[in-house]
């Protein structure tokens, strides 16, 4: 997400936000594809 910038006396200032993880994920690992659906399409009752 964009970080929006404050104008103040017709100066834009835009501070740099750094954003880290929550401590509660480390040591969290990603295992297989996480672009693929778990269940196939098949098996989806939305689209019937």
């Amino acid at each position: 997400m964009p970080v929006e910038e404050e104008v103040m006396s017709g100066e834009a200032v835009a501070e740099e936000v750094r954003r880290r993880p929550s401590p509660k994920l480390k040591g969290t690992r990603i295992i297989g594809n996480i672009m693929s659906p778990v269940v196939p399409e098949e098996d989806w009752d939305v689209l019937k």
